[in-house]
Order: C-alpha cells, then structure tokens, then sequence
C-alpha cells in the first residue's frame, strides 16, 4: 500500500532544510500531500484531520502537530502509521521543546509510535531504513532518540497491595502505545514462576501458584495507551478471610487473632509504637514481602518495554554468606541463560553444588544466611535521570527502589563503598573520546552513573572486550576512529596473546599520522604515550568522506601534523601546504586527498628506514617535546594535540635560529602555521620551571641530556641530542611574548 507523507511548519524552521528532507523523501517515493511547507494552526490543523476525528489517538496527533517545532507524518490508506517530531540542530536551539537538548547533527526525530508501532528515527532517512518504510515494515527505535524527560516519566507502577486481599492489583501508567506484551514465553507469568524457584529454607516459593491476567489498558496483546491494569489472584487470602475479616469478631476468637510478639528485622514493633497498636497484625500484614508478587509482574512488563529500545537486564548472584562465586564477564544473553538454568543464579556448577551445602547446613543448623545480587543493565543511553532534581536522580530512584524490599540491606552503584577506601583518581571513570563513540568512559568503577544521569553504560576496556569476543592469534581488531581509538586499539592488539593484526581506519585528519608507523601507546599520568609498544598495521584505509563533520578547530589541529612532514623532509610541499591553506581548511577533497597522501607518504618512507626509532625517525617528532610537556602541564583538554605541536613547532623553529640556522627560519615557521589557524604562542599561566620538568619526562630524554627535534631550514631537519637548558628557557620564554 502507498504511504503518503506530510510535513508540518511553524513559522521560524529552517525552510531548506525540510525542504531537502521533502526532496529526499519525494525520491524515495512518498507521496507528498498539502504541499512541501505548510503553514497550520491548531484550529486549521483540526480542520484538515476532520476525516480523522473519532479514530484512535486524533487528539495526540493534534497536540504533537502544535506543540513542537516541526511535524512529519506518514499515512498507511486512512490509518496514520507513523508521527514523527523534528528539532533543528544548535541554529534553532530555542526551537526545542522543553526539555529537550539540542543536537549537534543536522536534525534529530524524535518519535511516538502511533497504532502498528511504526517510528521515524535519527537513522530513518537513510536508504535501507526508507525501504522498510515502504514496504510497511518496522523501524528501528532507539531510546536515545526519546527527551530524556519524557523516557524518565515513560513507565511507572502505581498501586497498594496487601498479601491479605483477595486480589493484588497494579497498574503502570504512562506506558507507550502498540508494545506487544508476550504473557507466556517472555511475559510477567514466566517471570511469577521464577518467585517459585530457588534454593531456600522453606517451601514458601512452592506454594505460590500466582499468575497475572490484565483488566485494563490492553487490546489484541497491544497496549493501548492507557494505564495497564493487572491482578493476580492471591491464594493466601482463603486462609486469612476470618484472620482479617471486616466484621468485627467478639469473644476469645479475636485474641487469638492477635499478634503481640514483634520479629526482629521487620516493622512489628515499630509500626506498633508509631501508632500505638495493641495487636501487630495491621503492620505484620501491610509490610509483608508479598507485596512484591505485582512488582515483579510489572517488572516483566518494563522489561519488555526497555527491550524495544535494545535494553537488556540481567542478574546474578555474587555471594551467599561465605561462598564466592568467581566473577565472570558474560555476554549478557550468555548471562541471562547460565543463571536461568541455576538453583542459586551463579555461573558455574561447582559454586551451585558449594551454595547448595552451605544452605543445607545453615538450615540444619536452625539459621538462615544473606547474599549479595547484582544486576547488569546494557543499552541504555546517556541521560537519563536528572542532574539537577534530587528526587529524579536515576542512581537514588534505583537505591530507593532496591531499599524498599524489605530483604535488601545495603545497596552500591559500581565500586559503591569501596570508594571510601580509595583515591579519588582511582574512583572517577576517565572521560575519552573518539570519533565513532563520542565521549565516553575508559573504564565504568561509577556503575554507569554521573551525576544522578546515565553517562552510556558501562564502556568495558577493549582489553576485557577483545576476551570476551574469543579472539585468538588469527583475529583482527579494527581501530575505527581517531587518533586515540587507533592508539588504545593497537596497543591491544599489540599486547593480547602477544600481538594479533589490527588495521588501522582513522576518521580524523590527525590521525593520519599516528595511523601510519606502527606506534601504539596509552598515557601514564607523568607524561604522554609512556607505555606502549611497536606493532605495524596490517592496512591503513582512509575515506576521506569522514572527514566533513570535524568541527574547524580540529580540522586546523589535524593540519598541524600534515605541515610538519612538509617542514622536516619536503619543502615544495610545505610551502604547498600555505599556498592551499583555505582549500585544506575547507575540507576540499581534491586538496585533502594529496595532502594526505603526500603526508603519509612522507612518514612511510622515514619510517622504513628506522621502524624502531633508532635514528632518522625521530625526525617525526618535530614540535613534540615543547608540545606535550604543553599538553601535560596545561591539562589534556585545554589544547588540542595538534595545537600543542605546532606551538612545539614554533619553538623548535627559534631554537634552530639560535643554534645556527639561517635568520627567517622561525617568520617562515610562523606564517605557515597561521595560515592553518593554528596557534603558536603559549600562554603565560604555564609554568616555566613545571614545563621543563615535563620535558624532562619526555620519552626523547636521554642520559640527563635534552633531545631536540631542530629544523635546518624550511624542508630539512636533524636531531639535536645535547641542547643547552637555559636555551630552552629561553625560547618558552619568547613564545609565552609572542616573539
């Protein structure tokens, strides 16, 4: 069936680019209706839909149409299949709705699946996605595409259940339209049957034969909108009908039903006191852990919900009283199906059978023990929570959660405690970035959490990662990236079972320079790239394609690395670097494809001669002394690696003046490196004495002597082993002036 398109705008949306968007999807053959751009009111909009009125949802349609920037919708015949809100990028950050954070990408949808559960994503306008769109299929969904705000209010169970009433009721409000709710085979009644499960003291978890039937907010399996009701039947309540009866009860038959001596460890006694009770049972009966029958039914509905945007939850048992299980780092699905199959939730039989005794004993024994569970949640996206409302801060609403089933004493996120013991450099998870992650976490010691939000889950080091992929000797690992993905990824690869092949396909102008000569290293906090190793790539793949979306102040570093192979081995190209300097600035691909290309090839030629850096390839460090002790005292982040260096450059270029180079050596310098936008200049508040103690540290310092990378002229360069000191001052001197 033809699918028909419609694109709402308000006054204020950048009209180009809808107009790309009609275009685009003009070509891929929907049907446009009330032309490219419509202008609408609520009262016009109510008129156009009047066809509509009555159906399913009409109102939503209508709210959604007028309440954001811009509107797609996607017809299936009558029957609206998709509806889909569009926020403008940083140029219209007012634009956005409450809320919501502006993207850096051109344009973010995002969705509300409207009857079959059709949505348009970030990702939809690409060719596959638009094929599905066509042929009536699915879209994919992703959670990162929601407002945060609206994801955290999306699912919430409501209800008071009492292991005394003849049925326990819930409800989850705000739940989202067509999801598909699977009873048996995935559903809340499997996971009800998990509470029978177990290796206890007693035959409670038997005895429960509970299943859940829905009362409300579903249709043909498909939720409706509307809050989902559900009941289980409680067959504790035959015998408790006399124990709780509403009548009253006279004689000695009421007494008996009273309850005066409180149990340590639960609310008896307190609930009693706080409200001046003689008979406990109202406390006993109010507080008991039956209550979570509805919770865990309502959990499975959340589950199946958090599975649509590619969330998964798992749990384990880590310890039982004395007894360890030895952790191990599974694949989630892996995880879920080996604990799944245990008596106790470990994952190994060994641990069961030890768990299982140990039971057995504390039982004979006349006792009962505690444990310590986890739980493991991967797929969520950054954002959730709050970092500013103390009340929605998503790590508390978990630790509230956890604390008000009455088993659970204590609850940790991540190292939890342990953080009490430790550092706080040892505590706090390094922020990194790559250019196909985005920023992320070198390792996860905070759970997942910063700042009450979700920062993307755990970022598992690839070290950990390339073990659980059961890579072995004939493996390859693909560093897809930047400069610090290709260093991290070769220096796994150069370290797991003592080198495996990896190949090297960098994504940032930067990069083409570290991809190339086989040096893989990771920091050490007292200086750049101390540990590492040399370990060759099997292949070097550069699409210069991926270079457009780099921001103007990366692309002007990355060309920093490109002019120094110029500046050391290639005149002609150096100066070519200057007289191009706006085409490579412009990301011109016919620019950028010889620049590349020459600049690699420049490195490949040195690197043949001296693979191990012995000699002549030394020369590749041009700038870098003075740039990383720049790096390493003014703190990674405040200049770019390729800023550094070409401040490095500079001062490398006054040096040589100073030890004999011809006069103009540093002018010539200085204008080629500003004719990249690149700085080259320090700034005063870097201490002097702290900047030589970091060159000091430089991998290049050898025997107490000062190594220096010193360019002859423009185009030719030697290594300098025994460069005076009070020189050096000098020169960071100088370039803190400008001079």
């Amino acid at each position: 069936m033809d699918r028909t398109f419609l694109m709402v705008k308000p006054d204020g949306v950048q009209r180009g680019l809808i107009g790309r968007i009609v275009s685009r999807l003009e070509d891929k053959g929907f049907k446009l209706v009330a032309g490219k751009l419509v202008q609408m009111s609520e009262d016009q909009a109510k008129r156009h839909y009047a066809e509509h009125e009555g159906k399913p949802f009409f109102d939503d349609l209508v709210r959604f149409i007028t309440s954001g920037p811009v509107f797609a919708m996607v017809w299936e015949g009558d029957d609206i299949v998709a509806l889909a809100r569009i926020v403008i990028g940083k140029t219209n950050v007012k634009e956005a709705a409450p809320g919501e954070e502006p993207y850096t990408l051109a344009m973010i949808l995002d969705t509300m699946g409207i009857l079959k559960g059709s949505s348009i994503t970030a990702s939809d306008l690409d060719e596959g996605a638009l094929a599905k769109a066509k042929e009536g299929r699915y879209m994919e969904r992703s959670l990162k595409d929601v407002p945060k705000d609206t994801a955290n209010r999306y699912f919430k169970q409501d209800g008071l259940v009492y292991r005394i009433d003849e049925q326990l009721k819930s409800s989850v409000k705000f739940m989202k339209q067509n999801l598909l709710l699977d009873r048996f085979d995935e559903g809340y009644d499997l996971i009800l049957h998990r509470r029978q499960k177990g290796y206890g003291r007693g035959r409670r978890m038997q005895i429960e034969k509970d299943q859940a039937n829905f009362v409300g907010g579903i249709r043909h399996g498909y939720t409706t909108g509307a809050p989902v009701a559900l009941v289980v039947q409680n067959n504790d309540w035959k015998h408790w009908q006399n124990i709780m009866n509403i009548e009253p009860i006279e004689g000695s038959d009421e007494e008996k039903r009273r309850v005066h001596r409180p149990r340590p460890g639960h609310a008896d006694l307190n609930g009693g006191l706080k409200y001046n009770l003689k008979d406990l049972r109202n406390v006993l009966e109010r507080s008991s852990a039956r209550e979570t029958t509805v919770r865990v039914a309502c959990g499975a509905i959340a589950r199946q919900f958090l599975a649509e945007f590619g969330i998964k939850v798992a749990g384990r048992v880590l310890r039982i009283g004395e007894i360890e299980a030895p952790y191990q780092d599974l694949p989630i699905d892996e995880l879920i199906e080996v604990t799944e199959a245990s008596s106790v939730r470990v994952t190994d039989a060994e641990t069961e059978k030890k768990m299982e005794a140990y039971i057995d004993q504390i039982k004979q024994e006349g006792d009962s023990i505690g444990g310590i569970v986890e739980c493991i949640v991967e797929g969520v996206p950054v954002g959730l929570g709050s970092h500013v409302q103390y009340d929605r801060k998503l790590d508390a609403r978990i630790a509230q959660g956890v604390m008000s089933i009455n088993a659970f004493k204590g609850v940790e996120i991540g190292i939890g405690f342990e953080a009490g013991t430790i550092r706080g450099s040892q505590v706090h998870d390094e922020i990194v970035h790559s250019e196909e992650r985005g920023y992320h976490r070198a390792t996860n010691r905070l759970g997942g959490f910063e700042g009450g939000m979700t920062n993307g889950m755990p970022v598992v080091d690839m070290m950990t990662i390339a073990i659980e992929g059961k890579l072995d000797r004939s493996s390859a690992i693909v560093a897809l990236g930047g400069g610090v993905v290709g260093d991290l990824a070769g220096f796994v690869a150069a370290t797991y079972m003592r080198g495996i092949k990896f190949v090297q396909v960098p994504t940032t102008i930067l990069a083409h320079d570290s991809s190339v000569g086989g040096k893989v290293a990771v920091n050490h906090p007292l200086a750049k790239n101390m540990i590492g190793a040399f370990h060759q790539p099997e292949l070097v793949l550069y699409d210069v394609d991926t270079l457009q979306s780099l921001p103007p102040r990366d692309v002007s570093a990355g060309l920093s690395e490109m002019l120094k192979h110029g500046l050391i081995r290639d005149e002609a190209f150096a100066y070519w670097c200057e007289e191009h300097a706006e085409d490579l600035l412009a990301l011109d691909p016919e620019a950028l494809e010889y620049g590349l290309e020459r600049g690699c090839s420049i490195k490949a030629e040195i690197v043949s001669q001296d693979e191990r850096e012995n000699g002549e390839r030394a020369l590749l460090n041009l700038g870098h002394t003075i740039g990383h002790a720049i790096e390493a005292i003014a703190g990674y982040g405040e200049f770019l690696h390729g800023e550094a260096i070409s401040i490095g450059m500079a001062g490398s270029a006054l040096l040589g003046e100073k030890l004999g180079a011809p006069a103009g050596l540093y002018d010539d310098t200085v204008r080629m490196l500003r004719s990249l936008r690149l700085p080259v200049t320090m700034p005063e508040h870097l201490n002097t004495d702290a900047l030589m103690d970091a060159m000091m540290h430089d991998k290049k310092f050898r025997e107490g002597h000062m190594v220096f990378i010193i360019p002859d002229r423009i185009g030719a360069a030697r290594i300098v082993k025994d460069v005076p000191v009070t020189a050096v001052r000098d020169v960071i001197e100088l370039l803190k002036k400008g001079d």
